[in-house]
């Protein structure tokens, strides 16, 4: 499993409330995003400025 911070987050949060509550969850890593930040910004992703209207995003 890849080492990110918010995949030990995610990890914490399970092992924590599983060993309070009593649960037997898992954390999902199949799939986990990541990121790297730059400056200046490289890239962006989601709906710019021009693109959020109720229509464009279902909203």
């Amino acid at each position: 499993m890849p080492k990110f911070t918010h995949t030990a987050g995610v990890n914490d949060s399970v092992a924590a409330t599983n060993a309070i509550l009593g649960l037997r969850r898992k954390a999902e890593t199949r799939v986990i995003p990541c990121v790297t930040f730059t400056a200046p910004e490289v890239a962006a992703a989601g709906c710019g400025p021009t693109r959020r209207t109720p229509t464009a995003t279902g909203w």
